[in-house]
């Protein structure tokens, strides 16, 4: 089977990188390369993030300003060209707001293209989204398409064999053999340069203008407007997107909770509160007739043994399941999502497992027993712990879940033993709830905790906690 790398030329591309490589991540590409142009946004973080999660390289070019963008373009695209050399069959080289979108699979469009030099791809431009778009929700949250006599869909890249990148590079050139490029679909075309014939059988290139330049002027906002045809189809590629979106997400804690331990080993201090003023007017040293003193002051990491956060009190652990008043268990399906099944023969593994602890009853971790993720509406939560409200001492409902909000549901005890080891939740060590003190208190002891642990703890957050977290760790905005 023929091999593919994909590169993707960047610039200050945060709000949609993330997405662009999850994406072409499903897709399967051997190798993915992010050529940056010298951002100052959170491009950098999030490509070597997802190194951590699939075959992709950062590699920043030094941008000069003597370079106009067509100019910058080719050079980048020749460094694409060069770092591939012949180790893929095949290069693909776009920009974040292009994404390449085969009818069935990557190895299916190669094989079609049999030895042909290249594969000429035509843009589908996406039009302005009926609301703003939230990050790393393009796919989903644009519908509509331009038609194909749109005439921008006339522009194609090239999806070109590495044997012929010496002269086989970006988009359609007359200087090249229209002869040796066929369309996604495997037939030739019949003009070489901008303005090929749209056609979409086989493959597209979906090009999300208004993500990568929401802020367009008004000439070009119109002309880019595009609401001439719905077309969701792209969607149906969520679902494995999702998958490796839940790996990088994991990947991007870590770091995150990586850097912030650095931070606690160098200065303990974070994890203390400010010491009581009460002792203040007390020398340090003191010489007495019959004795003398010197006040010694206990070290940070001296301070940290006797924060009870450090340490939390055992308490038990309950797990159970989650049933409403109509007898409907909560179970997870395969997208992830919960939802009710009135089945009286459900298997235990389909069924959502609660679980909580005596010391936090207000805290609770729903798990799959069946292997799925659990994917809860709000799609930027990591973990899916959730605080709820106690009614009586078996029913309950969710505070923080619009789609499992204001519904009575039941803890029903599980009879079959669910082996489950969490470790027992910090007390609050404010009024409000947990402090940032008080959270990497907890975590410089716990640094190998699971993430689980980590999303039931932040959960205990105090809203300023919260935001000191924010600030801290961005990387952890996925539990906020």
């Amino acid at each position: 089977m023929p091999s593919a790398a994909c590169a993707v030329l960047t610039h200050n591309a945060a709000p949609l990188l993330k997405e662009w490589l999850l994406w072409h991540l499903a897709l399967g590409f051997e190798r993915i390369l992010v050529l940056d142009a010298g951002s100052t946004d959170n491009t950098q973080a999030i490509a070597l993030t997802a190194e951590h999660i699939g075959p992709v390289e950062f590699h920043e070019f030094a941008r000069t300003d003597d370079l106009s963008p067509h100019e910058l373009r080719q050079v980048l695209t020749a460094e694409a060209v060069r770092l591939v050399g012949r180790e893929q069959d095949w290069l693909l080289v776009l920009d974040v707001d292009e994404f390449l979108d085969p009818d069935t699979t990557l190895d299916n469009l190669l094989v079609t293209a049999g030895d042909a030099d290249a594969i000429a791809i035509n843009w589908c431009v996406y039009g302005k989204p009926l609301e703003p778009v939230p990050a790393g929700s393009v796919i989903q949250a644009s519908s509509y398409r331009s038609a194909s006599t749109f005439p921008d869909n006339g522009m194609a890249r090239l999806f070109a064999q590495t044997e012929n990148l010496p002269v086989l590079m970006d988009v359609l050139s007359p200087d090249f053999s229209p002869q040796r490029i066929v369309r996604p679909d495997g037939t030739p075309v019949d003009q070489a340069g901008p303005g090929l014939p749209v056609s979409w059988e086989g493959a597209r290139i979906l090009h999300y203008v208004w993500a990568g330049d929401p802020d367009m002027p008004p000439h070009l906002a119109e002309h880019y407007f595009c609401r001439d045809e719905e077309d969701l189809s792209p969607r149906r590629r969520l679902p494995d997107v999702s998958v490796i979106r839940h790996d990088f997400m994991d990947a991007q804690a870590y770091r995150g909770l990586a850097d912030l331990l650095d931070r606690l080993h160098q200065d303990p201090s974070m994890a203390l509160p400010a010491l009581p003023d009460a002792g203040s007017s007390m020398p340090d040293h003191g010489q007495h007739e019959r004795f003398s003193f010197h006040r010694v002051l206990p070290s940070a990491r001296e301070r940290l043994l006797l924060t009870p956060q450090t340490a939390p009190l055992p308490t038990r652990t309950r797990t159970g399941f989650i049933r409403d008043g109509a007898g409907n268990f909560l179970l997870v399906g395969e997208d992830g999502f919960p939802g009710l099944s009135n089945d009286q023969n459900i298997q235990t593994t389909e069924k959502l497992a609660a679980i909580y602890q005596d010391s936090h009853p207000e805290i609770l971790m729903l798990a799959s027993l069946n292997g799925h993720p659990v994917q809860l509406a709000n799609q930027s939560l990591l973990r899916p712990v959730l605080k709820i409200r106690w009614i009586d001492a078996n029913t309950f409902v969710f505070e923080d879940e619009s789609s499992l909000a204001d519904t009575l549901f039941h803890f029903v005890v599980a009879d079959e033993k669910i082996s489950l080891d969490l470790p027992p939740l910090p007390a609050t060590d404010t009024p409000e709830g947990l402090s940032f003190n008080g959270f990497c208190a907890w975590f410089i002891r716990h640094p190998k905790c699971a993430l689980r642990d980590v999303a039931r703890v932040i959960a205990l957050l105090s809203e300023k906690g919260r935001s000191d977290l924010e600030n801290v760790a961005p990387e952890l905005q996925t539990f906020l």
